[in-house]
């Protein structure tokens, strides 16, 4: 009895285990399946007519593959080529300065100017140099006094050309005494031998004088070059460009041979050194070509100051006033402080708090109306549970008393807020609970239903009449609003859960998407899946707090987590579709406070990024900081060497650029990306190779390449004279 009861229990627990795995296998999944609804998930109720007028959504473009490139995020720059600017020759220096370049206009009296002593007309200016000034390659950097030189040089001058003038007056005496010699050749017998003799022996004696003074033009002129190699060697010159780190010498003092006078930081050849996983070493070789993206710091505005709460800064918002926007930053500290950056001329800028009645207790949330609503209205969530409401039409003062308070409370503080395109109705998340408020009566309207396992940390609505969630139990849900309730369009799940506010493009067809910790997708919201990324690829790089589009959908502000990238944010351009974002500017907080809420400023040549933090200061970064956005740069790889057991070091130097406005800063952090699938670059060749015989390169398979050069069997240069003019014997 007891054995066939136990073999009927192990059939039916195979056959319940034959199902699970049957389920498993039929259920889709992967980024291309259709969401599935959650086991437990509320039954779909009728939420009537779209809550307010839809939008067609964006169109996006068809995503490609996703790209192939090898990311090695936070890398190092190294500038360690330093460059000792010496002196050649013992002497007084004159100058240390930058020549002028040609043509460039110029004031005399500029005090940035100095001249050398010979230069009596003040023709020939310098830029005065400094510590930290940059300078270019194979540039003149100091000039010591060459008066003797000088002196020499046109002395041998004088002395060629007094030679010339000795050759040319003997060249015309020779020639008349060669044209009497052979009249008197001619006559014969008639002439007198003696006196035939004497004209042949003045002849000879003028040609002597002639190849006399050639041998003294060429001495002249021998010295005058060695004048001018001396005169060369009194001016001290660069190799390379770069920054001035040290100026040893100033002008008026005595050096020898030898002395140092400035300490140059090559930045034309810069090294940049990352760590990529061992399991990637394979695709990168030395000689590939890569890009290098420049990571800038930047600190904010100090024109524009900043304002301090007493704790933590918990959110921000920026007004949709036109050409004056203002700024409203909410804090623990139960108060909302409003900064007028941008005032009337002739008003200063001001900044004035409003005091929330103590039963508040602290505001957790905020939000204001869009561009597209007549009213300027803020909404404010307290630790309370409850929403007020203040209307800021005059931006010069907002009233200590909310024009409304709403009349339902959440059971716990208010986490997030945001009002709809229209201004007309307000959703509200406090824990699990959402809540869609009616904002001109201030009454809840109703609260979504089921799907939501933990807290909910922002909210967003579309333009399409949906609602954004993103919630701590890693998913980040698509609602359908009505005017009677709202259902559950779509989930995308498996978040990383790092990111409380994921931001949502201003058409409503994107979303932001905390993928890992070190990477954020821009997911589609009609289908969930990726369409492009921002990468911080490495253990120390990590995203965390909120994740921002600009308004007008071409940015992507990001916030650090601990490690490297605490208290700094990451602005980036927006992905285009299956692509990766690059970094344009790095937002670095002072003190390193961790960031805990930001927002963009209109779109428009004023646009500004404004940050709250953790110790409760507010910080703004103006558009003349944003925009200025170092170049990116080319350059190759050259080693790629074991690190450890797990990871390899990856050495790249930078391609040489004209513009050394655009170098990239000693032990900043850059961005490496390599395209595995781009041709390396040719070797150098080696000596004695057949491709060094064919001048470099490779020999193509359809021949060998014509000669460009050959090394002369000589090892030493030659010395190049010029011609000289020489007496000619007319016949």
């Amino acid at each position: 009895m007891n054995r066939r009861w136990i073999l009927k229990s192990v059939a039916g627990l195979g056959c319940l285990a034959a199902a699970a795995c049957s389920d498993q296998r039929t259920t889709p999944t992967g980024p291309d399946a259709a969401p599935q609804p959650a086991v437990n998930a509320a039954p779909p109720v009728d939420i009537g007519g779209a809550l307010y007028k839809k939008e067609t959504p964006e169109e996006l473009a068809p995503a490609i593959s996703p790209s192939a490139d090898i990311v090695i995020s936070n890398a190092v720059v190294r500038l360690d080529k330093k460059q000792l600017i010496s002196a050649l020759v013992d002497g007084n220096i004159e100058v240390v300065g930058l020549p002028l370049p040609p043509n460039t206009p110029f004031g005399k009296d500029d005090r940035n100017l100095v001249f050398e002593s010979a230069d009596v007309s003040f023709q020939l200016p310098y830029r005065r140099l400094r510590e930290g000034d940059r300078v270019p390659g194979k540039s003149i950097v100091c000039v010591l006094d060459d008066l003797e030189a000088r002196v020499q040089q046109e002395a041998s001058v004088n002395i060629s050309k007094a030679c010339d003038e000795a050759i040319k007056q003997a060249t015309n005496a020779a020639d008349k005494i060669q044209e009497t010699v052979r009249a008197m050749q001619k006559i014969g017998t008639a002439a007198s031998n003696v006196e035939l003799a004497q004209n042949e022996a003045t002849l000879a004696r003028y040609r002597e004088n002639v190849a006399q003074s050639l041998k003294e033009k060429v001495k002249a002129d021998g010295d005058a070059k060695r004048a001018d190699a001396i005169r060369y060697r009194h001016r001290a010159r660069t190799q390379d460009g770069g920054i001035i780190t040290k100026l040893m010498r100033e002008p008026g003092e005595y050096v020898k041979a030898g002395d140092p006078i400035m300490e140059v930081l090559s930045t034309d050849d810069v090294r940049v050194e990352g760590i990529l996983e061992a399991q990637n070493a394979d695709a990168v070789r030395p000689g590939m070509k890569v890009v290098i993206e420049p990571s800038t710091p930047a600190g904010p505005d100090m024109k524009i100051g900043r304002v301090e709460h007493r704790r933590e800064v918990t959110g921000i918002v920026v007004t949709a006033h036109k050409d004056r926007p203002q700024i409203v930053s909410a804090s623990l500290d139960n108060t909302l402080l409003i900064q007028d950056i941008f005032p009337p001329a002739g008003k200063p800028r001001v900044a004035y708090r409003v005091q929330l009645p103590a039963e508040a207790q602290g505001v957790r949330a905020i939000a204001v109306t869009g561009d597209k609503v007549a009213r300027h209205l803020i909404a404010a969530g307290g630790e309370d549970g409850r929403i007020r409401l203040w209307d800021l039409a005059n931006p010069d003062k907002l009233s200590e008393k909310p024009i409304r308070e709403f009349e339902d409370t959440h059971g716990s503080g208010v986490a997030a807020l945001a009002f709809s395109p229209d201004g007309r109705f307000l959703a509200s998340a406090a824990g699990r609970e959402v809540f869609v408020w009616s904002v001109s009566e201030g009454k809840k309207m109703y609260a979504l239903q089921g799907e939501l396992k933990d807290a909910v940390t922002s909210v967003r609505f579309t333009p399409q009449s949906t609602l954004v969630t993103v919630s701590r139990d890693k998913a980040l849900r698509v609602w359908r609003l009505g005017d009677k309730g709202a259902n559950v369009e779509r989930t995308i799940d498996h978040r990383k859960g790092n990111v409380d506010c994921l931001g949502i493009s201003s058409k409503g067809g994107r979303a932001l998407f905390d993928q890992d910790d070190g990477r954020i997708d821009v997911v589609a919201l009609a289908n969930g899946l990726p369409v492009g990324s921002v990468q911080n690829n490495g253990p120390a790089a990590r995203f965390a707090n909120l994740a921002l589009f600009s308004p007008d959908d071409s940015l992507v502000l990001t916030a650090g987590g601990d490690g490297d990238m605490k208290g700094e944010l990451q602005l980036w351009t927006a992905p285009a579709a299956g692509g990766r974002g690059s970094e344009r500017k790095r937002l670095v907080v002072p003190g390193r406070s961790t960031p805990t809420c930001a927002a963009f400023g209109p779109e428009g040549a004023g646009w500004f990024v404004v940050v709250g933090t953790q110790t409760g200061s507010v910080h703004v970064w103006t558009s003349s900081i944003l925009s200025q956005q170092a170049k990116e740069r080319t350059g190759q790889v050259t080693a790629v060497i074991p690190n450890d057991a797990r990871t390899v070091r990856v050495t790249v130097v930078t391609d040489r650029v004209a513009d050394t406005g655009t170098v990239l800063q000693d032990k900043s952090s850059a961005t490496i990306i390599v395209k595995p699938g781009e041709a390396i670059a040719p070797p150098a060749p080696v000596p004695g190779s057949a491709t060094a015989k064919t001048g470099g390169g490779l020999v193509p398979a359809g021949g060998a390449l014509p000669p460009t050069a050959v090394v002369p069997a000589s090892a030493t240069l030659p010395v190049v004279v010029p011609a000289l003019p020489m007496p000619t014997e007319k016949k």
